[in-house]
């Protein structure tokens, strides 16, 4: 089975999809995800001819301006979060806020506000997220304070989420197979991840058909109702609960990424 398929980018300018995503106003726009954390954006009119290295793939400016204007269109406030993969090191590894500051300045100068964003996505599993090979907690706690700092100065009124975990939560048959590259919430949180305005996490009642081979929580259709299943939300939630109540007391939680996702072995996700 082909895991992958490439598909055209959605019509934000659709003027019905504007006016259904307007009546769920006012609202949050999540413009991020794993390949995020290794994407350009091309500060440029003219976007390069391929994907420079250290990159997975290329935002323009075209795409960003119609996220913003669908944002404006929609009475929605855009989040998002940065490249941390080879493209935005320095010589001897560290992370560089020189796309990002870019990225921002181009925001602000076309009428645009970026409300909230996370550092990098999903840091829980960083060694399949896009994160340099061996990137571990002490790693993520150097960046992120860096990033704070540049955050606070380029984009003061940028709320700052994190750490925007994902795959820890125990389910109902215990705690999901490890993932290469793995590393705890909690120690990210106590390495310097923990000064954020919001504490945030990512939950999956399941995982899409494309990532059966990966042993990932599978749902099959005659259990999506069951209280078990229902469940597992609440499951999640009190899982990171947990963690903000002991790193980051009194900040407000918010799920940042989440799929209802249904599959049956051997057939399309829902």
């Amino acid at each position: 089975m082909n895991q992958f398929e490439y598909r055209p980018p959605i019509d934000l300018a659709n003027a019905r999809l504007r006016l259904l995503a307007r009546a769920l106003g006012p609202a949050y726009i999540r413009v991020a995800g794993t390949w995020a954390n290794s994407i350009h954006f091309a500060d440029s009119e003219t976007p390069p001819a391929k994907t420079p290295d250290g990159f997975k793939g290329v935002l323009t400016r075209q795409q960003w301006r119609g996220v913003i204007a669908f944002a404006k269109a929609t009475d929605a406030k855009i989040m998002t979060s940065f490249a941390i993969s080879s493209g935005v090191r320095d010589h001897r590894g560290a992370g560089t806020p020189n796309m990002a500051q870019g990225w921002l300045a181009y925001t602000r100068a076309i009428g645009g506000t970026i409300a909230a964003a996370e550092f990098m996505n999903e840091p829980s599993i960083a060694g399949i997220s896009g994160a340099p090979k061996g990137y571990d907690a002490a790693a993520y706690g150097r960046d992120f304070k860096s990033f704070r700092v540049f955050a606070k100065r380029a984009a003061p009124g940028m709320l700052i989420l994190g750490p925007g975990s994902a795959t820890e939560t125990p389910e109902p048959w215990g705690m999901p197979p490890a993932i290469p590259g793995s590393i705890p919430s909690a120690d990210l949180l106590a390495s310097g991840g923990s000064d954020i305005d919001a504490f945030s996490y990512h939950h999956y009642g399941a995982a899409s058909v494309r990532c059966e081979a990966s042993h990932l929580p599978q749902t099959r259709l005659e259990d999506a109702l069951s209280e078990q299943w229902l469940a597992r939300t609440g499951v999640t939630h009190a899982y990171y609960a947990a963690l903000r109540d002991r790193y980051a007391p009194g900040k407000p939680i918010w799920m940042t990424e989440c799929s209802a996702t249904i599959t049956e072995s051997g057939r399309r996700q829902l």
